[in-house]
């Protein structure tokens, strides 16, 4: 016995929704990876800017007793921050990075002393900088970023290669002309 067009679709209708759920998670999973990507990429573009620091950059941010900020700030503002403090032990900057208008890199002060010095940076337009957590300089880190991306382009290319296998899209004609 045949079935007509409703009793099909009824039949269908919970293989469709199992198929429009892997669907949903397929390019959910596949926007993840995009998004992971585009997170090692802006990391990259931030170690970078720290690559005149020869020093661990995980081991100075494990520091129990001192706290590393990297960040950046105007040339001018440094130029009156040091001025300005040039008495005060902690405060001092170590550039890794210039420009025509600012400066980037570091600096290190005590934890019980970091309120007070963090807000004189902060007064002098410092603007901090989240940079990836890992161990090396930025140079090892970069290159570690460097193969997470890697991974990530294979991940997303055999992605991609499924999704054209098993949801590229469907010829109308393709079809039509099986109904004849």
């Amino acid at each position: 016995i045949g079935l007509v067009g409703s009793e099909m679709c009824i039949r269908d209708s919970s293989k469709t929704e199992e198929i429009y759920n892997k669907y949903k998670k397929f390019k959910r999973d596949k926007q993840l990876l995009l998004e992971q990507r585009e997170e090692c990429e802006e990391g990259k573009k931030r170690i970078r800017l720290f690559s005149g620091l020869p020093v661990d950059i995980q081991a100075l941010t494990e520091c129990e007793f001192v706290k590393a900020r990297f960040g950046h700030m105007p040339k001018d503002c440094l130029k009156r921050l040091l001025e300005i403090h040039k008495d005060d032990p902690y405060i001092e900057f170590f550039k890794s990075y210039e420009s025509e208008t600012d400066c980037w890199g570091i600096y290190l002060v005590p934890r019980s002393d970091f309120e007070r010095v963090d807000s004189v940076f902060a007064s002098m337009l410092f603007e901090p900088i989240n940079i990836p957590s890992a161990s090396g300089e930025a140079e090892k880190v970069e290159e570690q970023i460097d193969k997470n991306i890697e991974i990530l382009n294979r991940q997303i290319l055999e992605a991609e290669a499924l999704e054209e296998y098993y949801f590229k899209p469907v010829s109308y004609t393709h079809l039509r002309a099986h109904e004849t």
